[in-house]
This record gives structure tokens, sequence and C-alpha cells, in this order.
């Protein structure tokens, strides 16, 4: 299950979030759409079929023309392994477009989606993946529609295990935006986030997180919360003492700010985590985390202030 944010399409005022979930009958999958704020449902956006296993969601900037963003989907055909990246419209569910990236040799783990980084003017779509034969990773680039024209980039290495990928604005000043991953260290479970350039040279930079005594369920980039010019990573993790979840943010470019953000607790398991704008005008980006209710599987996103007075907010979905 992932979650994600969509700029408002509905004319609430107020951006919607989109919540992957499977069918646990008959093994169809859709993405629900909902009101961040009041959560009244817009639409179901269902994809593929039960034939796929889906990965996770992404939000692409509008395609078609009709001022309302797509939802793209990663899933992993049971048949064959192969993996797809198909497009629909957030608002009506119309087929955008299908896209195969690298082949069975490799497992998916995470999508990306990129503005025009190598400057042909297209939208990209990135899918980080991890060899089955020698654990190295990477995340291979694709325009998402017209020639594919893909292109690999490699990250730390096979004594590391890939957690997830996300798109950075660009934090070197050279113009070319990045993709940060997040991975755990194999020898002592510590987490890191490295980031490389999405076209040209790829001057990697890793900043490490705590990761002892945590398991890494996922990485979101905000926007600057403590205003100092910076992007933040946030790196969505559950202890294993106690089973509580928070997440731990830290500048691209400098130290991690003071208090990680906890929600909610062992009753629920942890899903994903995304940055939702500033739902209640203090200035700082809000983090929202997906949980389902163990006891009856109901969804809620907790959405939080990423920094300083937290100003809990729930919104559910169906189960």
């Amino acid at each position: 299950m992932q979650v994600v944010r969509i700029p408002d399409f509905a004319d609430t005022r107020a951006d919607e979030l989109g919540v992957l979930g499977v069918n646990k009958n008959n093994g169809s999958f859709l993405v629900q759409v909902r009101d961040a704020t009041s959560g009244l449902r817009i639409e179901n956006v269902p994809f593929l079929g039960p034939g796929f296993t889906p990965i996770c969601v992404a939000v692409v900037p509008d395609i078609n023309g009709n001022g309302r963003s797509e939802l793209a989907v990663l899933a992993l055909r049971k048949s064959d392994n192969a993996f797809i990246v198909q497009v629909r419209d957030a608002g009506d569910s119309t087929l955008i477009d299908n896209n195969y990236y690298l082949g069975p040799g490799f497992e998916p783990k995470g999508l990306v989606i990129l503005p025009d980084a190598d400057g042909n003017g297209q939208l990209e779509a990135g899918v980080l993946a991890v060899s089955r034969t020698n654990g190295s990773f990477l995340v291979q680039v694709r325009n998402i529609s017209g020639p594919p024209m893909p292109r690999n980039i490699f990250y730390l290495g096979s004594t590391f295990t890939p957690v997830s990928a996300a798109y950075v604005p660009d934090v070197d000043d050279n113009d070319v935006v990045e993709i940060a991953v997040l991975a755990e260290k194999n020898s002592d479970g510590r987490f890191a986030v490295q980031t490389r350039n999405a076209f040209g040279a790829p001057m990697p930079n890793t900043s490490f997180f705590t990761g002892l005594g945590f398991e890494p369920l996922g990485l979101t980039i905000l926007r600057d919360a403590d205003d100092n010019g910076t992007p933040e990573a946030a790196v969505f993790a559950q202890r294993n003492s106690d089973s509580r979840f928070l997440a731990e943010v830290r500048n691209l470019n400098g130290p991690r700010l003071p208090n990680p953000v906890f929600f909610m607790d062992s009753a629920w398991s942890p899903r994903a985590l995304i940055q939702v704008d500033d739902r209640d005008n203090n200035g700082v980006p809000d983090l929202g985390a997906v949980g389902e209710r163990n006891s009856d599987g109901r969804i809620k996103v907790q959405m939080r202030n990423a920094a300083g007075a937290k100003n809990a907010r729930d919104v559910w979905f169906s189960p």
C-alpha cells in the first residue's frame, strides 16, 4: 500500500490524497483518491489486473492537457517477472501509457517521476531495481511518452540493500535535478540516502541516518522544513522495540532536525510516507503517514508538521 499527494483537481481548494490498495479477494488493485481535508472520495482509478503485483504509485504532472495530474503505478508481472509502469488519468482513469523497464533479471523496488532532466521536452520515470544475481542496484530512467531513451544510474553497491527512491530538486546548483536512494547497510543496519544527478556526471552525496534498531520503510523529500534554504530527506522507519513508526528528518547538505516525527503506535501497520503541503498554514510542510489498523484493515493517513508543533490530522480510507 502506498499514498501520494495529488494537486487539487476537484476544486475543493485542498490537495487530494491517493492510496494504492489491493483487493484481497481477487488480487485486482486501484488508487482511491480522496480530498485531503474532508476525506470525501473523488475517484477509484483501476490499474492492470490480478496478473500483476503492484509495487508503488507516483504522481505525474498533466500529460494529456486536461488540467489534471496523472497517476503512475509500477507493477511486476507474475508470469515472467517483467515490470511495467502504467500511467492513467487521476480524474477519469483514462490510460495514458505503458512502459516496460529492465527485465526479469532485476527486482523492482521503487518509482520516481522527474521533470525533463535531459532537456528533450519529455517527463521521465525512473525505476529503482536490484540485480537478482549480484545485488547491485540502479535507477533506470526512461521518457514517459515518446522514444524511451533509457539511461542507468548506479548507487552505492551490493553491500547495501535498496529500499526506495525519490526526486530531489537541484541541491548542488548545477542545473540538473537529482535522484535520492534510501538503502540499508548490510553489515550494521545503518540507513544511507545517496543522491546522484539524473543526467550527466553523477556527483554523488551520501548522508547516514540512525538505522540500528529500526526497519527502513521509505523516503520522502521535503521542500525545506527548517527554513535554511536546503531540502530535507525524511526517512520513514519502524522501531523494533515497540513497533512505533516515525520519520527522521535530515538536511541533504547539513544536520538532522532535532526531533523525529512520531506517528501511530503498534495497533497499526505502517505503509507509506508523503509530504503534504502546509495544510495548517504555519509555514511548515507536513508529513503524512499511511497506517493500516491491525484489527480491521481500516486505512488512515495521519498528517503532522515536519518540524515544531505537530498539529495532527487524520483522513480515513476504505479498507
